[in-house]
């Protein structure tokens, strides 16, 4: 289903797809698993050309996209947990709840994040 606020679905052209697949390249994606890093890569195009901005918790596309994007476009998750903490949006101890059932789920947040996290971390 299409939430109605995000409008239609942004198509490729065969254009972008070259592109695209360079990205994919780039991250490593070829030679791997036949969709390895297809949606980061294709992510990424979409965030540089529509001026957007990328969220990832894999390491080596946030890294990737930083270089290609600048660090001020790319976030990860407790980027965003925190950013709704500061805007009053969540409490911390919400921001915390919501990292730790995430790595229940058995997800993991970027290896900078690692250890014990507090209602400290995102403030």
């Amino acid at each position: 289903m299409l939430a109605s606020g995000l409008g239609p679905p942004i198509c490729p052209s065969s254009g972008d797809l070259r592109e695209i697949y360079r990205l994919r390249t780039a991250l490593g994606g070829i030679g791997r698993a036949p969709n390895s890093d297809a949606g980061e890569a294709e992510s990424i195009f979409f965030t540089a050309k529509l001026d957007g901005s990328f969220v990832t918790d894999d390491n080596a596309a946030f890294e990737f996209a930083v270089r290609r994007l600048g660090a001020g476009r790319v976030f990860d998750t407790i980027d965003i947990l925190r950013d709704s903490v500061a805007a009053n949006d969540i409490t911390p101890s919400d921001a915390l709840s919501t990292a730790n059932d995430i790595r229940a789920a058995g997800r993991f947040l970027r290896r900078v994040h690692t250890g014990m996290l507090t209602t400290g971390y995102f403030l």
